[in-house]
């Protein structure tokens, strides 16, 4: 694992001042935490996140951020994000600012009519590209929604229901809040 972490440095670190841009750091870093998630192996996965984060300051440039909305991809066990405009991407670990999780109840009747899946809860906010925020130790509150059991997204330990929060993590594992 460590060896995915000095691959990405390095590649990072040969790229010319004029190549590394806010994209080529996306890309890299996410490649090898998209790497690390397979393995599920958290530490490392915040080292590659310090390691963002490092990069970030070395530009002297405010982190990027964007409206996106979110779910969860059930055939490619995936985060799917859409931006508007852009075509839908995937991630298996990212983090967003003033998430607001919504529930189309017209799509959710749908679904408990058919009985078959379909995208109809989002979660609504900023996808930042500056993922430090993942270092902070108060990840405690998992949010979940099934369809069947709930009308709303709801905190997994007490099963009160949510609607936004300031920061969520989402992993391999589920969304995160704080």
């Amino acid at each position: 694992m460590y060896n995915t972490l000095l691959i990405a440095q390095s590649t990072l670190d040969t790229l010319p001042r004029q190549e590394i841009t806010p994209e080529n750091i996306r890309v890299h870093i996410i490649k090898a935490m998209d790497l690390l998630c397979d393995y599920e192996d958290v530490t490392e996965a915040v080292n590659l996140m310090a390691l963002r984060q490092q990069y970030w300051l070395s530009l002297n440039q405010a982190p990027v951020s964007s409206i996106v909305d979110v779910y969860f991809n059930s055939i490619k066990k995936i985060w799917s994000v859409k931006r508007p405009g852009y075509p839908v991407e995937h991630h298996k670990m990212f983090v967003m600012r003033n998430p607001k999780f919504r529930v189309s109840e017209a799509g959710r009747q749908r679904v408990l009519r058919t009985k078959q899946k379909a995208v109809h809860a989002v979660v609504t906010g900023h996808m930042l590209e500056d993922v430090s925020i993942c270092l902070m130790e108060t990840w405690t509150k998992q949010v979940s929604y099934n369809p069947y059991k709930n009308s709303t997204f709801i905190e997994k330990l007490t099963g009160l229901p949510i609607s936004s929060a300031e920061y969520a993590w989402f992993t391999g594992q589920g969304v995160f809040v704080v």
